[in-house]
């Protein structure tokens, strides 16, 4: 015959027994910035920026300047900071290291150019073309055998 009319509910029942261990969750999202840290000792005193020192001094001649003028220290100085900050960047061109400036084609290729990285957020241009493309993601390092790469999603909630 059909069906008859629900019952009244019954007493609650025993809580059942733990369940499994769920997989992993996602990288959540990056937390704010920290409080800013209490100041440093003063530093030492330092050099006068018109009379180069005797390391100067050497440095220079060891390059190709020559005998140096006090008057061209200056020049001499920005010259030397100007070709070390070349140098790092042309580095950074040929082995990119993941940051926003010199994003690296993927997670595998920041971890075999730097090795010594530990896994976290990094800027990843997988068409390799302008750095303005690039995606943050979340490299992972734990294993030295493979690298992952997690894309966080836009939204966070399915519909």
């Amino acid at each position: 015959g059909p069906h008859g009319p629900d019952g009244i509910l019954g007493n609650q029942g025993r809580e059942g027994a733990e369940g499994q261990k769920g997989t992993t969750g996602g990288v959540g999202h990056t937390g704010a910035a920290g409080l800013e840290g209490p100041a440093g000792p003063p530093g030492p005193p330092g050099v006068d920026a018109k009379v180069p020192t005797q390391e100067e001094k050497t440095f220079f001649r060891s390059i190709g300047f020559g005998e140096i003028r006090d008057e061209e220290v200056s020049l001499a100085r920005e010259i030397v900071r100007t070709v070390a900050i070349y140098n790092r960047t042309m580095r950074a061109l040929k082995k990119p290291n993941g940051t926003r400036d010199f994003p690296a084609p993927s997670c595998c290729k920041v971890k075999e150019n730097y090795p010594e990285l530990r896994s976290g957020p990094y800027w990843i241009d997988p068409n390799g073309g302008c750095a303005k493309d690039a995606v943050e993601v979340w490299c992972d390092f734990t294993d030295e055998s493979y690298c992952k790469t997690c894309i966080e999603p836009k939204e966070t909630s399915l519909r």
